[in-house]
């Protein structure tokens, strides 16, 4: 999942929301390049502040090779972008903003609704399976009354990555 673009419904201007999303970001184990676009932000080379082991942006189990590779790296697993893409929709919640916040991969937020489950599907032609690009509206919910604080999202089991909120910890 690669965050290309949050772009503003509501009122507001881009000053206000890069500060918000910069300074989640400052205290997050994650690093970012933002650039403004028309109502709203593109952020880019979303990466970890350290380095470990690495084994794919995908949800489930990997199926290529299935152990710990050796390859250390900065890039963000699967699990990694759903607790990403959770900071983003907590911050916006927060300040009670709505946006819609899309990726390559997938949409994370819609107006004020937030993405509560991340599934998955297996592609008709290839081995992986890839994310859902949208889910169902009970996977949607309006959480900028902050009622219930901040939100985690569920995703496959054995999805690489590690989502520190919830102690989930997974390569291959």
């Amino acid at each position: 999942m690669k965050v290309t673009s949050i772009k503003y419904v509501g009122s507001g201007g881009n000053d206000s929301l890069y500060y918000l999303i910069k300074t989640a970001i400052d205290s997050s184990r994650f690093t970012a390049q933002f650039e403004s676009i028309a109502k709203g932000l593109k952020i880019t080379n979303v990466r970890l502040r350290d380095r470990k082991l690495y084994c794919g942006n995908h949800p489930n189990s990997c199926e290529i090779g299935g152990e710990e590779t050796s390859k250390r790296g900065r890039y963000l697993e699967g699990a990694d972008w759903v607790e990403f893409n959770d900071m983003l929709n907590d911050t916006l919640d927060k300040y009670n903003i709505s946006a819609r916040i899309e990726s390559a991969a997938c949409i994370v937020r819609k107006g004020n609704l937030r993405r509560t489950h991340y599934g998955s599907h297996r592609p008709q032609f290839g081995r992986n399976f890839q994310w859902n690009r949208d889910e169902s509206p009970i996977h949607w919910t309006d959480n900028t009354t902050m009622i219930v604080g901040a939100m985690h999202s569920t995703f496959p089991e054995g999805t690489p990555g590690r989502y520190d909120a919830i102690g989930y910890n997974e390569v291959g």
